[in-house]
């Protein structure tokens, strides 16, 4: 199981590095508003139907059961604060970026974060190879 757990890491990894050479120069022009907010909802998607923050619900929440809290208002309690914790999360986030000039259409700050992302991913295959 490590082996294919190492296999998917590693072609993560490269993947995020060839996108990083690949990134295209961007262009001066303001991106638009629906693909800003198509991407603020994608993004808030994602961050809310993250599998291994939905196996806590599986995994840990029966766990935390008690009298007063059990059944479904236990999950709806969890779920209540995941959401507002990864809201406050997405907009820290993005206000962050929106503060500093450029960051987003950075073309270096982007091919940075890819090659991080993407070698780290492959550095941690090969850490759970050997």
């Amino acid at each position: 199981m490590t082996v294919v757990g190492a296999a998917v890491l590693t072609f993560l990894g490269i993947r995020l590095v060839l996108t990083a050479l690949r990134l295209p120069t961007p262009t001066d022009s303001p991106p638009q508003e629906r693909r800003r907010r198509g991407l603020l909802q994608w993004s808030y998607l994602a961050l809310i139907t993250n599998p291994k923050a939905l196996s806590v619900y599986v995994l840990v929440v029966p766990g935390l059961a008690s009298q007063m809290l059990s059944g479904i208002r236990l999950y709806a309690a969890f779920a209540t604060i995941h959401t507002v914790l990864m809201t406050g999360w997405l907009l820290l986030l993005g206000l962050t970026a929106s503060r500093i000039p450029g960051i987003a259409r950075s073309r270096k700050v982007q091919q940075g974060i890819l090659l991080a992302a993407g070698l780290t991913m492959v550095a941690l295959a090969i850490n759970m190879i050997f």
